[in-house]
């Protein structure tokens, strides 16, 4: 009797570790962007404006965090993202985030028991060259105002991010200098959403304009599931042409290309 409850027990627990082990290896939700030419930016926003996403645009506001060398940009096993970000009208949050070449489930088992609130994505831009990368991001949300990074020293950089965050981080291998950062910033945004039924894309699209200086960065983006991920950008960017919004060639993501201009200035 004994015997026999043992082997049904047993058998439960591999069934269960086994529908436990197929979700944890689906594929996660996928991020697209495309990013337009700086000198087709102008067009771009008029049509968005007027076409899909009629009123005024939220206001953001972004720093990022990082070594005068932009070290963490730099990362060997990938980049590594320290951002602060404060939404019209929200919490302001810090996110640690940081990008792989290939999915690493055994990291994802540690990542995720740090913490439930762990994002994956994969995330694919229209016109880059190579497989698309994944994406592991923590937020974490404050009471104090991001006014406060104006200037920031090392001390008060480090306390922006959780115990859990920087668990993250250790738990990745990353190692952060906290004493080496700066401030990278202020960042003001332009954020445009909508819902778009066109059967193309048929999901919310975030249209985001970064100012740096005298610089634009203009990104659109939609969340969609991981699957036929290479369809659901042919179709992306088709939608988008037929608007006359395009594609640039090869483009750097916002993050690096903000922190290029800062470690220049």
């Amino acid at each position: 009797m004994l015997k026999h409850f043992m082997s049904k027990r047993l058998v439960h627990l591999a069934l269960g570790f086994a529908v436990c082990t197929t979700a944890f290896a689906q594929e996660p939700k996928a991020e697209i962007k495309l990013f337009v030419a700086e000198d087709k930016i102008g067009e771009a926003m008029k049509s968005v404006e007027e076409g899909f996403a009629k009123g005024t645009p939220k206001k953001h506001q972004i720093y990022f965090f990082d070594t005068r060398e932009l070290d963490l940009a730099g990362n060997t096993g990938g980049p590594v993202i320290l951002r602060a970000r404060q939404k019209e009208g929200k919490k302001p949050q810090s996110t640690v985030k940081f990008r792989r070449d290939t999915r690493d489930l055994d990291l994802e088992k540690k990542l995720i028991e740090i913490s439930s609130e762990l994002e994956i994505e994969t995330e694919t831009v229209a016109g880059r060259k190579g497989p698309a990368g994944i994406s592991y991001a923590l937020d974490a949300k404050f009471e104090k105002p991001l006014s406060e990074l104006e200037g920031a020293a090392n001390d008060k950089i480090a306390a922006w991010f959780s115990s859990e965050q920087k668990k993250l981080l250790e738990a990745a291998g990353v190692k952060v200098d906290w004493g080496k950062l700066k401030v990278f910033g202020r960042i003001d945004a332009d954020v445009w959403q909508w819902k778009e039924n066109d059967k193309r894309v048929d999901t919310d699209v975030t249209a985001e304009l970064w100012q740096l200086g005298a610089r634009q960065i203009f990104e659109l983006s939609c969340k969609k599931p991981g699957e036929n991920l290479e369809k659901q950008m042919t179709n992306f960017v088709a939608f988008f042409k037929d608007h006359n919004i395009l594609a640039v060639e090869n483009p750097e993501s916002k993050t690096k290309q903000a922190l290029d201009y800062f470690a220049h200035r």
